[in-house]
């Protein structure tokens, strides 16, 4: 098994995404301002050069992964961290949107919930959700996460290539 580097410094995943040509696309589907400012904060941190699009509501986040009106030509992500409790349409409704469109459903979705019921945990897994993981309280701990997650989605991970590739 592949060593990832310590300081977070993680080669082949740099090396994956130049060979596409682009930096890491990440959906983040939240309507918390604060949630969204910290996961920005932590990806910019990171090595692997990301561009994360932010959706406030799930209608907004299948028009950007449906690429309709002023998303039209936009890349799909790569990954979808997806908060449950969004207004007007529920994360798990636009999980199953996701999951149930042929074009999107191969997209890795990982739930982000300050939930840690067990009932939404077993649902999102049966809604096909890749992970569920409690959000994090603060800076240190939400950095930790998305080191995480980029370290296995862009490092340890294949991603499918998509036909915007």
């Amino acid at each position: 098994m592949r060593e990832l580097e310590p300081a977070g410094r993680d080669r082949r995943a740099e090396l994956a995404l130049m060979d596409r040509g682009r930096p890491a696309e990440v959906l983040l589907v939240d309507d918390s301002r604060g949630d969204a400012v910290l996961a920005q904060r932590a990806f910019k941190e990171l090595p692997v050069p990301t561009s994360v699009t932010i959706a406030s509501t799930g209608e907004i986040a299948l028009e950007i992964l449906r690429q309709q009106g002023e998303y039209s030509g936009k890349v799909l992500p790569d990954v979808i961290l997806l908060d449950l409790i969004l207004p007007q349409m529920s994360g798990m409704d636009v999980l199953e949107a996701i999951k149930t469109d042929a074009k999107l459903k191969h997209i890795p979705v990982i739930v982000m919930s300050s939930s840690g019921a067990g009932q939404n945990i077993l649902k999102a897994y049966r809604e096909y959700a890749n992970a569920y993981l409690i959000k994090p309280v603060d800076m240190p701990q939400y950095r930790t996460a998305i080191s995480m997650i980029e370290k296995f989605f862009f490092g340890l991970a294949t991603l499918p290539a998509t036909v915007d590739d």
